[in-house]
C-alpha cells in the first residue's frame, strides 16, 4: 500500500481545496432568512 502523495496528487488535492473550501455546508446547515415563525415544533409531524 503507497503511503506517499505524488507532488502533482497533493498539487491538485490543495487546488482542490482552494476552490471549494474545507467545510462543505448544506442548506439545512444555514438559516438564510433569520424571522420568527408563527409555527411551533409541536405543530409539525
Amino acid at each position: 500500500m503507497e503511503t506517499e502523495i505524488r507532488q502533482d496528487e497533493l498539487e491538485r488535492l490543495i487546488a482542490f481545496e482552494r476552490k471549494f473550501g474545507k467545510e462543505g455546508l448544506t442548506f439545512d446547515d444555514v438559516l438564510l432568512l433569520p424571522a420568527e415563525s408563527e409555527v411551533l415544533p409541536n405543530d409539525v409531524s
